[in-house]
């Protein structure tokens, strides 16, 4: 889990103890920690090991965040064996980035199953409403969207967001459940960033536990800056 108000933090997709056999992996770093994410398979080796039998994981795709967030798609080169308990390992850590950052909490049992099935949308995603509130050490700014999707694993909601004033783009895949998906950032930390009186698009795709998707994605929708001055 991300930790409240300290400069530095690291989480991890799935959020469940226990994946598929075809199971993707998502790690994501705060602040600081940024900086072992954009290097991983360069300076930090990523893997999973059980026992002796170490699995190694490539890099699909990272993506930068608005504010203070960097991810990792993680893709498994190899064979899991099934009841297993394989724990994420991150190699050439210095002794004050191992103290920082406990990869030892985050592990998954692998379950005997091949999740083939694709997520789909049972409601399209809708723009509901936007949030500002301000706190101590900044705001948090939000625009949500209204979206049901069906899949027996955990999704990802791929989401690219564009300005239409100067039409900078991000990406960003952010973890869904529950029916709204929130764009925008806490008063620490987020995937996507606002200015004040602009309008922006937004568009998604799914992306499940298995790393099943549609490829595809939905129409533009268009809405207002959450951001106040």
């Amino acid at each position: 889990m991300l930790a409240s108000c300290l400069p530095y933090g690291i989480s991890a997709f799935p959020k469940s103890n226990e994946i598929s056999q075809n199971s993707i992996l998502m790690v994501e770093g705060y602040a600081f920690s940024q900086g072992i994410i954009v290097e991983l398979n360069k300076k930090y080796p990523i893997y999973l090991q059980s026992g002796n039998h170490r699995v190694k994981l490539s890099i699909k795709e990272t993506c930068e965040g608005g504010f203070s967030l960097t991810q990792a798609m993680l893709k498994i080169e190899g064979e899991l064996i099934v009841g297993k308990k394989y724990d994420l390992k991150v190699d050439n850590l210095t002794k004050d980035e191992r103290e920082m950052h406990d990869f030892s909490g985050i592990s998954w049992t692998v379950k005997k199953d091949i999740d083939t099935t694709l997520p789909i949308w049972n409601k399209q995603p809708k723009h509901a409403e936007n949030t500002f509130v301000m706190y101590g050490c900044g705001p948090d700014v939000y625009a949500s969207f209204e979206m049901e999707i069906a899949d027996d694993s955990e999704t990802l909601v791929k989401t690219e967001l564009i300005d239409l004033k100067t039409n900078e783009k991000r990406i960003y895949f952010l973890q869904h459940s529950g029916s709204l998906l929130n764009i925008g950032h806490g008063m620490c930390a987020g995937a996507f960033n606002f200015k004040n009186d602009r309008k922006y698009k937004a568009r998604f795709d799914i992306v499940d536990a298995s790393g099943n998707t549609l490829n595809k994605w939905t129409d533009w929708v268009q809405f207002e800056s959450p951001f106040l001055s």
